[in-house]
């Protein structure tokens, strides 16, 4: 992928010491911080001997819906194509992270309705039933 990051002694938290700082505009600088973390959360890249030492591993085990686990297997790293696609869209598509050129969505949402949870609905009819009775003893 081509994706250069810090070695692993570097936490995640002081990425953006390693930033360039100067004559990076912020969205790139976001762009870079969020490839780098995206990259490191996603691991090593599994080997073709890894996947096979896998499925050997796991080629008589059944789920409980009756599937090999091999299929999981393969769909894990069909994930994994996917999380590349993406990280690799992050890294060239400056689009993706650029806040300053985003247009401001239309609020053509209708307002949001809240209701009372029935529960309150009830606490409040009781307070008010007490309430009565505390009337009722205090005039006798």
């Amino acid at each position: 992928m081509g994706i250069a990051v810090p070695h692993n002694e570097v936490m995640t938290a002081d990425f953006y010491k390693h930033v360039e700082s100067e004559g990076l505009p912020e969205p790139r600088r976001m762009r870079q911080l969020l490839t780098w973390c995206a990259t490191r959360a996603m691991g090593d890249k599994p080997t073709g001997t890894e996947f096979e030492d896998q499925s050997v591993r796991m080629a008589g085990e059944v789920l409980r819906d009756g599937h090999f686990k091999p299929l999981k297997l393969i769909l894990s790293f069909a994930a994994r194509v996917i999380q590349e696609e993406l990280l690799k869209d992050l890294a060239n598509r400056s689009e993706m992270s650029d806040w300053f050129s985003r247009e401001d969505a239309p609020k053509t949402a209708a307002p949001l309705v809240t209701r009372p949870h029935p529960k309150n609905i009830q606490n409040v009819a009781k307070i008010q039933e007490l309430e009565q009775q505390i009337h009722r003893y205090e005039k006798k």
